[in-house]
C-alpha cells in the first residue's frame, strides 16, 4: 500500500499531467473493455452443460461416428453394468410440428420424445407437475415455461389437452419445466413421453434393431468411477448382445462414452442436436484477449517512459531530500495501479452499457449470465492490480535508477 504522502504526491502529479493521465487511462480502459468482452464470451463457451449437478458424471453413448445410438441401448446397458446409476433417452422429431390448442395454431421445432428418467439425469426443474411421474403415462407431455405462457397465458396448463402434429395425437400436459438454458447442447420446448411411442408405434413388439441409431442415450456414473473401465467393457457388451452376422455385415459397431461437458466444444459427430463449436476458437479468442492486454500494457509503458524527461527534476529533488530507491519504486508502482483501477472502473461502466447490444448481436445472454458471477468481482480487481504492477514495473525501475545530478 502507498503511504498517505506518496498517494497525495501521485494525485498531484496526475492532476498536473491531465492529458497524459487521460490518454493512459483511456488506453487501458479500451484494452480492458475488449478483453473483458472476449473473456466473457470465452467463459460462456466453456460453461455449456456445466450447470447440471451431475455434469462431470454424465456421458453420452455414441455409436461409431454418430451422436445417436439404438433405442434399447440404455436399458440394456444399465442391466449389464451396475456402475451405471441412471440413463436417459431422447428421440428428436423430424421437421416442424403443428400444435393446436382451442382455435390457435402453433409451429414447434424443439420437440423430443423422452423417458421420465430425463429429470433424474439432467437438472430441468419442474415448476408444475411431479418429476417422478410427469412422463410415465402414454400421451403425456412436459412443456417449457415459455411454451406454457404462449399457449395458456396465465391459466394453469396442467391437465390441458394439446392437439399434436396436426391432429396425429392428443397430448395431456403433465408438467411445466423451466426453460432449458441457452448454454445447453440441446433445447426442448416439448417433451413427449416415450410410452407414447411404444403405444403409438408398437415399439415393444419390434425386435431390437441395432442398426437403427435414432436415439440420444445418456448415462450417469458414480462419483470417482473412471469411465475408462466401463469403456473397456463395452467391446464385450457388443459381442454379447449384437448378432455376429450383423457385426460382420456392418463391419464396425463401436460404442463410446463421451463426457457431457465435451460435447459443445469437442464433438463433431454426425446427427448432433445442432451445430457445435470448436475448442480451437476458444484458444484463439483467449490469445486475442491476452494480446490486447499486452498491447495496452506496452502502450502504458511507452507513455510512462516518454515522461522521463518531465519527471527528471522531481526525481532528482526527491533523492536529494533523502528518498530511497524503494520509496520511489513504490510510488511509481502505486501510480500505475491507481491508473489501472481508474481504467477498470471506466471499462466496467462501458461493459455495463454495451452488454445489452453485445447480447443482442450474439443472440445469447453471454454478458447477462456471467458478468454477475462472483468470480469476476474478485478476478477483475486482482487482474487490474497485476496489470498495474507489471506495466509500471519498468518505468518504476527506470526512474528510481536515475543518478542525482550534482548541483541540482
Amino acid at each position: 500500500m502507498m503511504p498517505g504522502s506518496q498517494f497525495i504526491i501521485s494525485l498531484r502529479h496526475m492532476s498536473r499531467q491531465r492529458g497524459y493521465t487521460a490518454i493512459n487511462v483511456l488506453g487501458l480502459a479500451v484494452g480492458l473493455v475488449c478483453a473483458i468482452l472476449i473473456f466473457l464470451y470465452v467463459r460462456w463457451e466453456l460453461s455449456y452443460d456445466r450447470y447440471h449437478e451431475k455434469a462431470d458424471r454424465i456421458y453420452r453413448v455414441t455409436l461409431n461416428d454418430s451422436a445417436r445410438s439404438p433405442r434399447e441401448l440404455g436399458p440394456i446397458l444399465q442391466a449389464d453394468f451396475p456402475e451405471i446409476q441412471q440413463f436417459a433417452r431422447l428421440l428428436p422429431t423430424i421437421g416442424t410440428w403443428i400444435m393446436k390448442y382451442e382455435d390457435r395454431v402453433y409451429y414447434e421445432k424443439n420437440v423430443y420424445w423422452a423417458n421420465n428418467e430425463l429429470f433424474d439425469v439432467f437438472d430441468f426443474p419442474l415448476v408444475r407437475g411431479d418429476p417422478d411421474h410427469a412422463l410415465v403415462a402414454p400421451y403425456t407431455a412436459v412443456i417449457s415455461e415459455d411454451t406454457a405462457r404462449k399457449y395458456f397465458g396465465e391459466d394453469d396448463p396442467m391437465g390441458k389437452t394439446i392437439i399434436a402434429d396436426n391432429g396425429y395425437m392428443l397430448l395431456t400436459v403433465t408438467g411445466v419445466m423451466t426453460n432449458i438454458p441457452e448454454n445447453s447442447h440441446f433445447h426442448a420446448d416439448f417433451l413427449i413421453s416415450l410410452p407414447t411411442g411404444y403405444d403409438k408405434f408398437q415399439w415393444s413388439e419390434t425386435p431390437r434393431i441395432w442398426y437403427s441409431d435414432l436415439f440420444y442415450t445418456y448415462v450417469v456414473m458414480p462419483e470417482g468411477h473412471p469411465p475408462s473401465e466401463t469403456q473397456e467393457k463395452l467391446r464385450g457388451f457388443v459381442e454379447k448382445h449384437v448378432e455376429a452376422s450383423f457385426l460382420e455385415d456392418i463391419g464396425r459397431f463401436e460404442l463410446t462414452l463421451q463426457p457431457l461437458t465435451d460435447i459443445h466444444l469437442h464433438s463433431h459427430r454426425e446427427n448432433e442436436h445442432g451445430a457445435n463449436t470448436d475448442i480451437s476458437y476458444v484458444y484463439i479468442l483467449s490469445a486475442i484477449g491476452l494480446f490486447i492486454l499486452i498491447i495496452a500494457s506496452v502502450n502504458y509503458v511507452n507513455l510512462s517512459t516518454a515522461q522521463f524527461a518531465h519527471r527528471a527534476r522531481e526525481i532528482g529533488m526527491r533523492k536529494v531530500l533523502g528518498a530511497s530507491r524503494g520509496q520511489l519504486i513504490r510510488q511509481y508502482l502505486g501510480e500505475s495501479v491507481l491508473l489501472t483501477i481508474a481504467a477498470l472502473l471506466i471499462a466496467l461502466a462501458a461493459v455495463y452499457f454495451l452488454a445489452p447490444y453485445i447480447d443482442a448481436l450474439l443472440g445469447l445472454p453471454v454478458t447477462a449470465v456471467h458478468a454477475l458471477h462472483p468470480l469476476w468481482w474478485f478476478a477483475m480487481p486482482a487482474v487490474a492490480v497485476l496489470i498495474g504492477l507489471l506495466s509500471g514495473g519498468y518505468p518504476a525501475l527506470l526512474f528510481s535508477s536515475m543518478r542525482v545530478i550534482p548541483g541540482l
